[in-house]
């Protein structure tokens, strides 16, 4: 039974390995040079970088269990307490089970990421969205490159939508110090 969640785990986890990698390359230039913004790309890469170490601790937690099981394997033999032996292996087989469900679901989340920084209006929604971005400097930065590119590239819609954003939060800002 272990072998076979094993066996599952560790296709899925290949697979993601496999797709992410190709994924985050492309994604990284197609985002630089579309902004050319730091800000934007900044912060996406600390998204990738999140993404990342998730994706190696899933590989670190498959390695460590086959290298568990075999010490497993060797104590099970020595005592001849199968029970022992199994209860390890189950509870070792389940923790990177978790694991690798945790990192499917991250590695959909970041897949989302990918879409909005892909889309310059889904973007601006995105930071937009956060919390007070008028404080936040970095978000605040980054609507003002969404609108740099949105005036390069004559994008009425996502203009309109920035400098809504940028002279609301200035008015707020005005009003709150009244």
């Amino acid at each position: 039974m272990t072998n076979l969640i094993i066996t599952i785990v560790s296709g899925f986890v290949s697979v993601i390995l496999g797709i992410a990698y190709s994924i985050l390359s492309s994604s990284i230039s197609e985002i630089e040079e579309k902004y050319v913004s730091r800000t934007i790309i900044n912060s996406f890469k600390e998204k990738k970088d999140q993404f990342k170490k998730s994706l190696q601790i899933g590989v670190f937690c498959i390695f460590i269990f086959i290298v568990l099981r075999y010490f497993i394997e060797f104590i099970g033999d020595i005592n001849n307490n199968n029970n022992i032996r199994d209860m390890l292996t189950i509870c070792f087989a389940a923790f990177v089970l978790i694991t690798t469900i945790l990192l499917i679901v991250e590695y959909f989340d970041f897949i989302d990421e990918i879409i909005i920084y892909k889309s310059p209006l889904e973007l601006l929604k995105y930071f937009i969205e956060k919390e007070d971005s008028f404080n936040d400097e970095i978000c605040f930065k980054a609507v003002e490159d969404i609108l740099f590119y949105s005036l390069k590239n004559d994008d009425k819609e996502l203009n309109r939508k920035a400098l809504e954003f940028i002279y609301q939060s200035f008015y707020n800002r005005r009003n709150d110090n009244e």
